[in-house]
């Protein structure tokens, strides 16, 4: 399947309070390759990755919504004036859960992620809400 980030960084900037989206392939530590979108809000828009993958979910299938959203200020710059993907960030653990997803919050979440690790010899990947309970994901088990 083929995947364009242009057709999905427009998609992010087509969004109410966006001022400026990138989105690339970025492989993670485990060697897992996953699209980052990189986002830079509005001044006084809300920077909450809930909604803004959520509004994506309807307009993109689930394949081209980033794993990963990162909140900028701005956008790095080349001195050519041209956006610096070699500058951006590496997505935090936290900003790297898929679609509603969110990492272990307690002790005994932390608790839980490791036995789904050890029963399914595979990265924890988060947890995602399910109506009204909390669900593991079962990404790679």
């Amino acid at each position: 399947m083929r995947i364009e980030p242009g057709e999905i960084e427009a998609a992010i900037r087509a969004l109410p309070g966006i001022d400026a989206a990138v989105v690339m392939l970025r492989a993670d530590a485990t060697g897992t390759r996953r699209l980052v979108g990189y986002v830079v809000a509005s001044a006084g828009a809300e920077r909450d990755s809930g909604p803004l993958r959520s509004a994506l979910g309807r307009s993109l299938p689930p394949h081209l919504v980033p794993a990963a959203l990162v909140w900028l200020d701005a956008l790095p710059m080349t001195p050519n004036g041209k956006i610096d993907r070699k500058a951006l960030p590496e997505p935090r653990t936290e900003q790297t859960s898929g679609a509603g997803e969110r990492v272990p919050a307690t002790s005994f979440e932390r608790e839980l992620a490791d036995l789904w690790e050890g029963c399914c010899s595979a990265p924890y990947q988060g947890w995602r809400p399910t109506s009204s309970t909390w669900a593991a994901t079962p990404w790679h088990c």
